[in-house]
């Protein structure tokens, strides 16, 4: 019943039951197929023991899976005996094919063989058991479709180097050893060039949208990446509105309304994209952006107040072209500690910043219109400039900040442009 073949049995046991404990993942998705390093020994197993040795191999290694015990006792069991009755069936068929290890080509043709008739009983079988269990069987069988290339190719491989050393154990266990230090060194170089490519994949399509492609490209080459499930960075981060749009574009025509809005915040984007910012929002008539993340810039203050400069001169320049409606913007610009991040659901994810730094520059927008200025900044921002640009920004006024008990210290971000009345608008208000 046992035949002559009892150590070669009991240490493809052993490699089954080592084995069915290891589980290599092909993809990040939860989803997606994984590989354990049982193929090569139950191949090994059909084509040189008995179906009893055979049934054995695969049951005593399959009970020895933490895995199937995890679902319940009832599934362990389950699952050995499924396997084992395969394993029987792929010998029984094995032995009627006369499939043998005598030679290289045979042993080729073998480890072909008996890797796919485990397989396809295999798939057929669960398909089955889940059918009848929870009417799911088709899912089995997509399932070990996916798997099948992976299953097949490794469980080939080891099989013909480990096959002609059946009548040897120990060289034959010698040999399946080699072969799966060899398949988890590829393993680790396939993973690390997917790793790469889903990373880079990932960063593009997350970041693409409200960064600079320059940006992008750098967080895709980055070897560390970037955390993007949250933490904490220091960042300047501007608010800017249109003032007067909502008041305007109650007389105009949408057509007309869209138009400008779209031209104008676009521009104002494009300045944010061009000194490296990260363009966090469009908020109805206005924008959100943030200097420092995804990638540090320890000049983030001083690009957030340069793009603050150019906003100013492009409403300037603008205000210039008589087919165009001249408004006024307020901005605020503070720097601080924010939690950046993807946020939202999964299908709908979103990369911002929180915290209260954020509140703070909405506030100082707020507070452009008291103050009658365009650019209100605060002083932790203002401390972070060269002292050129410092001596541009003199200190404004105090003003109280809802949430804070202490009034904020702002810093009036002036420029060398002239204010030029409005002649068909809300006007412009530049300083």
């Amino acid at each position: 019943m046992f035949g002559e073949t009892v150590e070669l049995t009991l240490l493809l046991a052993a490699f089954v039951a080592v084995g069915s404990n290891i589980e290599l993942k092909f993809t990040f998705r939860e989803s997606g197929p994984t590989y354990s390093p049982v193929g090569g020994p139950i191949a090994l197993a059909i084509v040189a023991c008995t179906p009893a040795q055979a049934m054995l191999v695969v049951a005593v290694g399959y009970l020895f899976g933490i895995g199937t015990w995890r679902r319940g006792a009832r599934f362990a069991i389950e699952t050995a005996g499924i396997g084992a009755m395969t394993a029987g069936i792929a010998a029984l068929v094995a032995q009627a094919l006369g499939l043998t290890f005598a030679s290289s080509t045979s042993t080729l043709i073998a480890a072909i063989a008996g890797a796919t008739l485990f397989l396809v009983l295999d798939a057929a079988t669960y398909a089955i058991w889940y059918q009848l269990e929870s009417g799911s069987g088709r899912d089995v069988v997509s399932y070990f479709v996916r798997t099948a290339p992976v299953d097949l190719t490794f469980t080939v491989i080891a099989a013909a180097l480990a096959g002609p050393s059946v009548d040897q154990p120990l060289v034959a266990a010698l040999a399946l050893t080699l072969s799966q230090v060899a398949f988890f060194a590829l393993y680790r170089v396939m993973m690390s060039e997917s790793r790469y490519r889903d990373q880079s994949h990932h960063l593009r399509d997350t970041f693409g949208r409200y960064v600079p492609e320059s940006i992008v490209e750098q967080l895709a080459d980055s070897t560390h990446g970037v955390r993007l499930g949250g933490e904490e960075r220091e960042v300047t981060v501007m608010f800017c509105d249109i003032r007067g749009f909502t008041t305007w574009a109650e007389s105009q025509s949408p057509e007309h309304v869209v138009g400008e809005l779209n031209g104008l915040l676009g521009a104002l984007a494009a300045l944010v994209l061009e000194s490296g910012g990260t363009l966090d929002k469009f908020t109805g008539d206005g924008l959100m952006a943030f200097w420092g993340a995804p990638l540090e810039q320890p000049d983030h203050a001083t690009r957030a107040c340069s793009t603050a400069f150019a906003m100013q001169k492009h409403l300037v320049e603008r205000a210039r072209d008589a087919s165009l409606t001249p408004f006024r913007i307020g901005i605020g610009i503070t720097s601080g500690t924010v939690v950046v991040g993807n946020v939202g659901h999964e299908d709908r994810l979103e990369y911002t910043a929180i915290g209260d730094t954020v509140n703070l520059a909405a506030r100082l927008e707020q507070a452009t219109k008291e103050l009658e200025i365009t650019t209100a900044m605060s002083h932790e921002t203002w401390s972070l400039l060269p002292p050129e640009l410092q001596l541009r920004c003199p200190e404004s006024a105090t003003v109280s900040v809802r949430g804070r008990t202490r009034p904020v210290l702002v810093h009036e971000l002036a420029g060398s442009v002239e204010e030029r009345p409005a002649a068909n608008g809300p006007g412009l208000h530049v300083l």
